[in-house]
């Protein structure tokens, strides 16, 4: 049985958020295979580190620093998921975000969706 999706974090010095980010993907309650990559964007501080920390339950791909979108196209490349979903590495997901993510997908009108975030500050800018 192949893998259902690809969770795809790029991430540059991201040290202080990457470990909550990547458990929240981890604790997902999906019923299907799933994989986590994250791509470090040539991060400058511990990000890669704390990324290799988790081992084998996630895909680390390090690169020179080319930006987001580099980092997302290069998750993209080696994700082995029929459905690609990027979440950034200051997001820490709900336990049913994926599946909430892909049910809509059952229909064969559905090309794409978007989730929505709560911002945990109570600001209404984040900083």
């Amino acid at each position: 049985m192949g893998l259902q999706a690809s969770v795809i974090i790029p991430v540059y010095n991201g040290a202080e958020t990457i470990a909550a980010c990547i458990d929240s993907a981890l604790k997902q309650d999906f019923k299907s295979r799933y994989e986590v990559i994250v791509v470090d964007d040539g991060s400058t501080d511990q990000t890669g580190e704390i990324v290799e920390g988790f081992g084998r339950k996630v895909k680390l791909i390090s690169q020179k620093n080319r930006g987001p979108a580099a980092a997302r196209n290069a998750g993209a490349r080696a994700a082995k998921g029929e459905f690609i979903v990027f979440m950034d590495d200051d997001c820490q997901a709900d336990k049913n975000w994926l599946a909430e993510m892909l049910w809509p997908f059952e229909s064969p009108e559905v090309v794409g969706v978007q989730g929505r975030y709560k911002n945990r500050q109570r600001e209404i800018v984040a900083r």
